[in-house]
């Protein structure tokens, strides 16, 4: 039988069941509430047989005592014989409580009886009144009034007599219907059982069938997991490695056009210049989106919407693709319909980077030929546009059956591909996933040896020229300003408060440093500040305490960012968790600092101009084989004194961080030495040392703990220290010459 109709057919005898089980609970039931129901008529009979003895009981006992005190003449105890009236009254309402046994037929016997009995008493009270007023003789002749007397007082036994001979016949019929309805759901939770023992071992049978195959399945999808989780390191590994591998170089080549920027260059200088720094950025940007996908697969990824040029991006787009393509056989050409508006409002950089990787798939996979970028609006609505965009190409394409999973992470159309063309398998993902964050689709056409198309649909707000000319305006504004928020900064390596010193300085910033999160709490209890740069990795208290503290005991809302060496994934969610509001990652970059405090605390003003010298556009690179000045030139902007300072604190400090970490090997003090390896990486980053020793540094603070990798720690200490000494004693000629 196939296993659609297998399962139908399961579903229905269970149903089935059910209701059967159901069927014969309802009637067991009923018939068990039948017999309860019988039983408490016949304890009721009981009761009303028991209160009918008792009121003959009373009513004799009253007539005897008031016949013997008219005897005696004793008018003494007149009032205890009234109180057995009295009781006598309580009886006969107590019988006339039984509503469920005295029927039709039995109601008016208990009419009769209750006049008769009311009759009795009152006549009785009579003779207690008249014994107590007129004396013995008039009451003698009351009790001696036969109508009134023995005539009635046996018809009222006579009553009572019918009524419990009725009663005994209804008992009799409840005890008869009660033992037939007993039978009756015996029967019932007989069949019951029989039938739950039957569905019992069916379902038994089949669960026991069920579970042997689950246990099958478990044991598959455990394998699965497994296989699954070997690939998910192997991919964490690829990220982590890019990371190191990609960031240090783009960080010198970001910095060098900073300095380039700020020289006197020609017209067209000037454009090269901004178009390689425009795509710095942008690359720099796609690279750490590549290196952090998942948190763009984790919806962590934020669409920041601001007004922009679409023509103006595309020529940006175009100018970054120049030098690649100028010694090929490859034609970029950008096609824009005249209906397009040209200033939108959305997240620019994400439309950069959507384009950049369609692109560079196709110069890849393009040996002649051309790419061609068309845009067209197929929606139009007031205030509102569907941006349309393809990217096609002359190149290898794509077999049909491939289209589908083209768009998967880590994939490529065919296993060779990775081989003959590289490429990381990322690319098409991160479009995929960067058109949805912004509600628009992306779509595939492609036959094999003649070329591809790819379709990407976005929805954007339009704007007036006006206003995005105002926003372009402001940012150029807000990026030559200085701010004039009071800063507390929370940071214990003495490099870095020296930088942060100069940076403030130079930037013309009130700020406060401590050199703990403790101290920064003590402050924030008593002082006002804009702003806490707060280091992660402190003594005493850490960046993640010292920020919760702050939220939850001071209940003070100050912007919080986090300075940290860590540039793991997920490392800015956790910061954010704690109460923090942003996060950078040391090597801190001047420009990218100073925009999170002005997008933190928006208060600008215009500081005076510096004194000091231009930097001279010199790569230091080549005076020295270990160390490389670049990042501590590109942050002293020409100040030597800066300079002499942080490399005199680098030949101080380093040794010192040296005999800890040796130290801390040879006691086995696993938490000063995950805490050593952290806060030197920041260290010999002025020296242009990170990218060397980042891999060493980074495996001692992981392997800590772990007396299994003694041996590479050790080595990996060794490595550390070598190069390090090289490295004072370049940095000691370099004090020299200046």
């Amino acid at each position: 039988m196939p296993q659609t109709k297998l399962k139908y057919v399961l579903l229905s005898i269970f149903i089935g069941s059910i209701l059967f089980l159901i069927f014969l609970q309802f009637n067991a039931n009923r018939s068990i509430n039948d017999v309860v129901s019988g039983n408490n008529q016949l304890k009721d009979e009981l009761v009303l047989k028991n209160n009918l003895q008792k009121l003959s009981s009373d009513l004799l006992s009253m007539e005897a005592k008031i016949k013997g005190a008219v005897i005696a003449n004793d008018t003494a105890h007149l009032v205890r014989i009234e109180k057995e009236i009295d009781l006598i009254k309580e009886d006969i309402s107590r019988i006339g409580g039984h509503t469920e046994v005295l029927n039709k037929f039995t109601r008016p016997l208990f009419d009769e009886l209750k006049a008769q009995v009311l009759q009795k008493t009152s006549y009785s009270n009579a003779i207690l009144d008249t014994l107590d007023v007129a004396g013995k003789r008039q009451a003698e002749r009351m009790v001696n009034n036969p109508e009134q007397g023995s005539r009635l007082t046996n018809k009222i036994l006579a009553t009572i007599h019918q009524l419990d001979a009725a009663g005994e016949t209804n008992a009799i019929n409840f005890s008869n219907q009660s033992d037939m309805e007993s039978r009756k759901a015996l029967k019932w939770s007989k069949f019951t059982v029989i039938a739950a023992c039957i569905f019992a071992l069916i379902a038994f049978l089949f669960i026991a069938a069920r579970i042997k195959r689950q246990e099958e399945l478990i044991r598959a999808l455990n394998a699965a997991q497994k296989k699954e989780k070997e690939l998910s390191a192997v991919k964490e590994q690829f990220l982590a490695n890019m990371s190191h591998e990609i960031r240090t170089p783009m960080n010198a080549v970001l910095g060098f056009v900073n300095l380039l920027q700020k020289q006197n260059l020609n017209a067209q200088s000037k454009e090269y210049v901004n178009a390689i720094s425009s795509s710095g950025e942008n690359l720099m940007t796609i690279i750490n989106d590549i290196l952090d996908i998942s948190k763009i697969e984790a919806g962590m990824l934020r669409i920041k919407k601001a007004p922009f040029s679409l023509r103006e991006l595309l020529h940006s787009v175009e100018v970054m693709f120049q030098a690649k393509l100028e010694h090929t056989d490859i034609k970029l050409q950008t096609v824009v319909d005249e209906t397009v508006p040209d200033y939108l409002n959305g997240d620019s950089m994400r439309l950069t980077q959507i384009l950049a990787n369609l692109i560079s798939n196709a110069v890849k996979f393009t040996a002649s030929g051309s790419i061609d970028v068309t845009v067209n609006v197929p929606s139009i609505k007031e205030g509102a546009i569907i941006l349309q965009l393809k990217v096609s190409d002359t190149g290898i394409g794509i077999s049909p059956e491939k289209l589908q999973s083209i768009f998967d992470r880590f994939n490529q159309a065919d296993a060779d591909t990775t081989r003959k063309y590289g490429g990381t398998g990322l690319g098409l993902a991160i479009v995929k996933q960067l058109a949805e964050l912004q509600n628009g689709t992306v779509m595939a056409e492609s036959k094999l040896n003649a070329g591809s198309v790819f379709t990407v649909e976005i929805p954007y707000e339009t704007i007036e020229e006006k206003v995005y000319e105002k926003e372009a305006g402001q940012k150029i504004i807000t990026k030559n300003r200085a701010l004039a928020a009071r800063i507390l900064i929370a940071e214990d390596n003495s490099m870095n408060q020296s930088l942060m010193k100069h940076l403030m300085n130079d930037w013309q910033m009130p700020y406060v440093l401590v050199n703990n999160g403790k101290e920064a709490l003590e402050l924030l209890r008593t002082e006002h500040f804009d702003l806490l740069l707060l280091d992660i990795q402190m003594p005493l208290m850490n960046g993640y305490t010292t920020a919760q503290l702050i939220r939850t005991e001071l209940k003070n809302n100050i912007p919080i960012i986090a300075m940290t060496a860590h540039a793991l994934k997920g490392e800015r969610e956790k910061c954010i968790s704690y109460g923090m509001n942003d996060y950078i990652s040391k090597p801190i970059r001047e420009e990218q600092l100073l925009e999170l405090i002005q997008q933190y605390t928006e208060k600008n003003h215009k500081p005076g101009q510096s004194q000091l010298p231009p930097y001279p556009m010199q790569s230091p690179a080549n005076s020295f084989s270990v160390i490389n000045l670049h990042y501590l030139k590109q942050l002293s902007k020409g100040n030597i004194e800066f300079e002499k300072a942080m490399t005199q604190e680098f030949i101080l400090q380093v040794p010192e961080q040296l005999s800890l970490l040796k130290n801390a090997i040879a006691k086995n003090e696993w938490q000063l030495l995950k805490d050593t390896a952290h806060n030197m990486k920041t260290s010999v980053s002025y020296m242009g040392l990170l990218e060397t020793l980042a891999p060493h540094l980074n495996d001692i603070e992981r392997s800590a703990g772990n007396k299994e990798h003694m041996n590479s720690i050790s080595n990996n200490y060794e490595a550390v220290a070598e190069v390090c000494f090289k490295a004072i004693d370049e940095a000691k000629m370099f004090l020299a010459q200046n």
